[in-house]
């Protein structure tokens, strides 16, 4: 299993980068994928035709979002998203990479 690790300053893009505003009750629901290479995201903008309303998602220059408005399980992009994803990603709610990132940002200080 690979293993992705991102520097505060990487994280701190994938972070500004976000264009889905979720409200704060909805931060589990909004997943970022993070890629080992991002060739990847480029194969993911299909997955865009897949994602109803209320879904959302987009393709980010290191990182794809999708906010899975009734929940992770029952989202059908999330389902097409991890058949495409193979080995070689890893996702997080958007709590945890806030978390993440103030952790960093803190660490940097």
């Amino acid at each position: 299993m690979p293993v992705i690790v991102r520097s505060a300053r990487e994280l701190a893009a994938i972070v500004a980068e976000n264009p889905i505003r979720a409200r704060e009750s909805d931060h589990s629901r909004l997943l970022v994928t993070f890629v080992q290479n991002t060739k990847v995201l480029s194969d993911w903008a299909s997955v865009g035709s897949q994602v109803m309303a209320p879904e959302r998602f987009a393709v980010g220059k290191s990182a794809a979002y999708l906010l899975c408005a009734n929940g992770i399980l029952e989202s059908r992009a999330w389902a097409s998203l991890l058949k495409k994803a193979g080995g070689s990603t890893t996702s997080r709610n958007w709590a945890t990479v806030l978390k993440l990132h103030a952790l960093a940002s803190a660490r940097d200080a």
